[in-house]
């Protein structure tokens, strides 16, 4: 673990982040820190050994080191963290890790960062899923406030978990400039475009499904699917899927080997964007997509609605025809690519987004000052 003097303001922690995947959470983690950072407040970051972003400068970070195997990792992570925050004087502490580590939180403002309650659906990664949601719950309960990134998921903290919505920050993720500020060509070769995680709540089969009920009317839509495999058997169904309905030549797999700038291309040259994912807690390529200019897609979930707007054409996902269905109209539709950018423009922009964090902190330590006791 690094050891220096510096002592933060604010203390951006993230065990899971990993600089070298593009994710929705790895970008957010990067996004939050540089925004505060542009905004005057003093912000340190602790990350895993080698996982330093390349944004913070050294005597601001702190990196956790352990070599133990399998489940034994987490309680080192959980044991060094808490030294560490043991070890810093008061300041605001907001982190996405669990187990909380309550004690050492003790002398210090936490705000616990949640991004999804997928362990209270049918898609949960728990071995007892009883068990760990109220785990989970009663951890959470134990925050100073919960930061989350949806009004959808906001709800659902307040409905399985019952945390206040006084409590609750609702901070949306956001797009980085490179998204809007890149020209529109008007030669597209993608038809579909979908960005996800082979994994069983992204209903990649119900979609392929969909395209061979699209093949039987004479529509044959290129389509591109990019994602990497999370190990539930779900990227070998597709594959096979694709081969039975005689789809081979229509639809492409990519493996989610893409830098940034490959990802945004991608975007650039797909007319629609379609996302039939059956659970999100944000939905990130929608808005990515958006600020491409691609007409979007999507299932008709609360989350969906809340991110895309008026702009998107939705579909029961659950429903192959409607999704089908949804496709064609979508596929047909003349689209504005200019207003689905300025939508975004307008709302989705991390200095936007990240700005309930700031009048949080600001909050904070204005109180702080005027009274040295709160922690």
């Amino acid at each position: 673990m690094t050891d220096h003097s510096f002592n933060p303001e604010v203390l951006l922690v993230s065990l899971y982040y990993d600089k070298s995947i593009y994710s929705g959470a790895n970008k957010r983690f990067d996004e939050t820190g540089k925004f505060l950072m542009r905004n005057g407040i003093g912000t340190g970051v602790v990350v895993m050994m080698g996982h330093v972003p390349a944004w913070c400068p050294p005597e601001q970070t702190f990196e956790i080191d352990t070599g133990a195997p399998g489940p034994l990792r987490r309680l080192e992570q959980f044991y060094r963290l808490g030294s560490l925050l043991d070890r810093l004087p008061s300041c605001i502490v907001i982190s996405d890790f669990m187990p909380v580590p309550a004690r050492s939180l003790r002398r210090h403002i936490h705000i616990q960062l949640v991004h999804d309650l997928r362990n209270f659906t049918e898609f949960h990664r728990a071995k007892l899923p009883f068990i760990s949601r109220k785990w989970q719950s009663r951890q959470w309960n134990k925050a100073g406030k919960i930061l989350t990134v949806s009004r959808f998921t906001g709800e659902q903290l307040e409905h399985h978990c019952g945390i206040p919505s006084s409590r609750i920050i609702i901070s949306h993720n956001g797009i980085e400039p490179d998204y809007l500020e890149k020209k529109m060509s008007g030669e597209r070769t993608i038809d579909l475009l979908y960005v996800a995680h082979f994994e069983k709540r992204k209903n990649y089969l119900k979609l392929i499904r969909a395209l061979e009920i699209l093949k039987g009317r004479g529509v044959t839509p290129r389509t591109v699917l990019v994602g990497r495999d999370k190990d539930e058997g779900v990227l070998p169904k597709v594959q096979n899927l694709i081969r039975k309905g005689g789809l081979s030549e229509n639809v492409e797999i990519h493996g989610q080997s893409f830098t940034e700038q490959d990802l945004i291309d991608l975007y650039l040259d797909s007319n629609v964007f379609v996302t039939p994912a059956r659970y999100e807690g944000f939905g990130m390529p929608i808005i990515e997509a958006m600020a491409s200019g691609c007409l979007v897609s999507c299932s008709d979930i609360g989350v969906f609605h809340e991110v895309a707007g008026p702009h998107a054409v939705f579909f029961d996902p659950e429903n192959e025809l409607d999704i089908a269905d949804a496709l064609e109209n979508a596929l047909g539709t003349e689209v504005d690519r200019n207003a689905l950018r300025s939508y975004v423009s307008q709302y989705f922009t991390w200095d936007r987004t990240l700005h309930p964090i700031l009048d949080m902190v600001s909050d904070t330590m204005k109180a702080k000052k005027s009274d040295p006791f709160i922690k």
